[in-house]
């Protein structure tokens, strides 16, 4: 069951990523991404192979503390992580600065 504080959760940071006060990094695990908090706390956003998108809250024991999935709101803060923990805006921009110059 999804709450409130969840969608406050996802919104949160939806909206700290877009301001860069979040940062993302890719785990060993293909389209997944992590930051920690609190030193002790880890949410991880991913993609399951076939499309649907999870946000994961982990302890330091690596205990799941929060699962939400197949919830579109997820699937557009996995979109905006992957563009900033991968740098694709930067990447466009190189490619189209070298089209510039030929």
């Amino acid at each position: 069951m999804i709450t409130d504080r969840d969608l406050e959760l996802i919104r949160q940071l939806t909206e700290a990523t877009q301001k860069g006060r979040v940062s993302w990094h890719p785990t060993a695990t293909v389209d997944e991404f992590t930051s920690s908090f609190k030193g002790h706390l880890s949410v991880l956003v991913g993609r399951y192979t076939g499309g649907s998108c999870y946000l994961r809250m982990v302890n330091e024991d690596g205990q799941e503390m929060l699962n939400i999935d197949g919830r579109p709101e997820i699937d557009q803060l996995w979109d905006l992580i992957r563009r900033v923990a991968l740098h694709v805006d930067h990447a466009i921009e190189d490619i189209l600065q070298e089209l510039k110059q030929t």
